[in-house]
């Protein structure tokens, strides 16, 4: 209750209602106060006034009423639904495993790469390599121009980039949102765009970008000596998906070309 918003004083309480006469709820929802947000079929997403849910949910028409659960983000909980927790702490395989000594390597759009989840227990970073093609030219960063403040990368801020979730997903080190390899060294080449769905040819990412991007992070984890996973949270409805695509063919030659290679794709 202590979230539910007011509205000049009183009380709303959003709910989901199911009804058999669309027309009428909806009529009886405005004579109560409220007010209708979405009508999917026989749902109807609306905000009542608390005093008045009780006598709207006795007229025949109305079959149930539903509040309308609080969500919020579950990352701190899908560790244990994954069971990534029982192979954190050993349980599963007899051995901690936290990403220690492994490169996560991220093809996306934007990464904030100051964000204090990617910091190691020393209390520098563990983003070993960063990437970005700016007017066609490709510019580098190293974990050393990141710590001194040098690298030519902008640093996208705390703004939402999927590019910082994924990252934060597979390699974060939040204490309550803890990644799945949070001791990994992390690796981040952008995509040529931010956007790939337009038909703006000026503004699309294509494969060849994909396939030089994870190479690229292969080629920084050999000199590391590291083993590597690379994450593709991206794709296309283009082509058999069989394997049989130049592109398929490039990334498998990729992943096999020696051992500690793998790739992750949505």
């Amino acid at each position: 209750s202590k979230s539910l918003p007011e509205e000049g004083g009183v009380v709303m309480v959003p709910c989901l209602i199911k009804t058999i006469d669309l027309d009428n709820t909806l009529e009886a929802i405005d004579r109560s106060g409220g007010t209708v947000g979405a009508v999917a079929g026989k749902i109807i997403s609306a905000s009542i006034p608390r005093g008045e849910i009780l006598s709207l949910s006795k007229l025949p028409i109305i079959l149930n009423i539903e509040f309308a659960a609080p969500l919020s983000s579950k990352m701190d909980t899908a560790r244990a639904a994954g069971e990534v927790d029982v192979v954190q702490d050993g349980q599963a395989l007899g051995l901690a495993y936290n990403g220690k000594n492994v490169v996560i390597g991220i093809v996306d759009d934007g990464l904030d790469y100051g964000h204090s989840d990617f910091l190691g227990a020393d209390g520098n970073t563990r983003i070993q390599y960063v990437m970005q093609h700016i007017n066609g030219e490709a510019v580098e960063c190293t974990k050393k121009t990141i710590v001194n403040g040098s690298c030519e990368i902008e640093d996208e801020g705390q703004g939402f980039l999927h590019g910082t979730h994924v990252t934060g997903i597979a390699a974060g080190g939040n204490d309550v949102y803890t990644g799945v390899a949070p001791e990994a060294d992390i690796m981040f080449v952008f995509l040529d765009v931010e956007d790939a769905y337009t038909s703006d040819t000026g503004s699309t990412s294509f494969g060849t970008n994909v396939l030089e991007s994870a190479s690229t992070i292969f080629d920084k984890a050999n000199i590391m000596d590291k083993a590597a996973v690379v994450n593709l949270s991206l794709g296309t409805s283009i082509g058999a998906h069989d394997g049989t695509s130049l592109l398929e063919e490039g990334l498998t030659e990729l992943t096999s070309a020696q051992v500690g290679r793998a790739i992750v794709n949505a």
